[in-house]
């Protein structure tokens, strides 16, 4: 890994492992519900950001996480572990059936959220019935002139 990445990665852990934990906190210590504590947690990490830029500390706490030897460590050890699960979770037949159901499951929602958010056509139910008369009356007319020319060519 490049630093460019490596520096990625730990600003991702400074966003992913205080929401963790925020909602470990959140559920585990207040005995909250998980829906409750999904919805409070980005919260309490925006307020806890926002008091750090409030007071002006924000900058020094993320130069100080960034320099510390702990982060690195974490960060490879995190990267290794995640990737030896992933590829030991894809070799098991079910769970790739499972993730093909639930990636189909996600475009077909997104298909029906694309769809109803497009507006349908607002039609009139009273120029629909008038459409309906008016095709009947050249449907009728057709049949006439059908009728009449071939009388007429059986009298000729």
């Amino acid at each position: 890994m490049n630093n460019n990445y490596k520096f990625q990665f730990i600003r991702m852990l400074f966003i992913y492992v205080p929401n963790i934990l925020l909602f470990l906190v959140w559920s585990y210590f207040f005995h909250l519900n998980i829906f409750l504590s999904l919805i409070i947690t980005p919260l309490s990490y925006l307020a806890i950001n926002g008091g750090l830029v409030y007071y002006k500390q924000f900058n020094l706490v993320h130069q100080i996480m960034d320099r510390t030897i702990i982060l690195p460590i974490t960060e490879t050890q995190l990267s290794n572990i995640v990737l030896f699960i992933f590829r030991l979770i894809n070799k098991i037949s079910y769970v790739n059936k499972f993730y093909a159901w639930v990636k189909v499951k996600v475009l077909l929602s997104i298909f029906n959220i694309i769809a109803n958010a497009v507006p349908a056509k607002k039609t009139n139910e009273l120029t629909e019935e008038l459409q309906n008369d008016y095709l009947e009356i050249l449907n009728k007319n057709r049949r006439r002139k059908q009728v009449n020319f071939t009388t007429d060519t059986i009298i000729e």
